[in-house]
């Protein structure tokens, strides 16, 4: 095993970083110099100080879901008194505010809800564009796709290819958490990697882009970290789909999760 400073110098002259590597940097490596590093990487990516960012909504229509996550305290079952549905009109309420702001970006999840069929889905669309076209929409995560496939026994290609002619411009990359199945069985037993990279895929070959995204704070380890932020190193080598990458640390609340577990730092994040 190389040391730090060894991987560094390869680092810096724009070599891969391997596995092993990348969970030595994160553990030992300090994080000023992994942060001067992280720029230069993306100064010979992307030359130019140029930062560029969307003022975006996020917008949950539904909390009402059939999948049972550990870490969620936003879900409530079907038949739930305290679940809900937003309307078109509450929906576009939301969106007016955004636009008045400055907006151009809305991100539409929510619960995996049976009753909410992929009509639904291709009216609120085409609803949204037709009203606020200069809005990007950037909806629906991975599982509530792969669901509405199976819902409507259809493909995930003709699923998504039928919400981007009604107007989804970009796929979010939520429901990713940590993409190893040992991690999921424990959090989101029902939600495998295998959907989330199928989708993924699919987003690509219909010449969609998505978002990758990361939960991190649960139960992984630093080596299922690293081996997520692999994971998805390989997708976008594969495809190119990815426009974005965002994490964020676990948050727990004893009135709304079952995983009780000390919060992230911001050194850590």
């Amino acid at each position: 095993m190389m040391s730090i400073p060894e991987i560094f110098e390869r680092a810096y002259a724009g070599e891969r970083v391997s596995t092993d590597e990348g969970l030595k940097l994160l553990e030992e490596a300090d994080l000023f110099s992994l942060g001067a590093l992280a720029n230069h990487r993306k100064e010979q990516k992307n030359a130019g100080q140029e930062v560029t960012f969307v003022i975006d909504r996020n917008i949950n229509y539904t909390n009402i879901c059939i999948y049972d996550c550990s870490f969620c305290g936003f879900y409530r079952k079907p038949g739930n008194a305290e679940g809900y549905v937003w309307s078109k009109e509450e929906i576009f309420q939301k969106i007016d505010v955004l636009r008045q702001l400055g907006g151009t970006q809305v991100l539409i999840q929510g619960g995996v809800n049976p009753n909410l069929s992929i009509d639904w889905f291709v009216d609120l669309f085409k609803s949204i564009r037709d009203r606020f076209p200069e809005v990007h929409i950037h909806s629906l995560s991975p599982v509530e796709i792969e669901y509405l496939a199976r819902r409507e026994k259809m493909t995930l290609k003709d699923v998504l290819l039928k919400l981007k002619d009604a107007g989804l411009a970009s796929v979010p990359g939520g429901g990713a958490e940590i993409l190893v199945d040992r991690v999921r069985e424990i959090v989101s037993p029902r939600k495998t990697e295998k959907i989330w990279f199928d989708v993924m895929r699919t987003v690509a070959e219909v010449g969609l882009k998505g978002s990758a995204s990361m939960v991190y704070g649960m139960v992984e380890t630093p080596e299922e970290r690293i081996a997520h932020l692999v994971k998805l190193r390989q997708l976008q080598d594969e495809t190119n789909v990815f426009r974005a990458f965002i994490c964020w640390s676990f948050k727990a609340d004893a009135s709304t999760t079952r995983l009780q577990l000390p919060e992230s730092s911001g050194s850590e994040y």
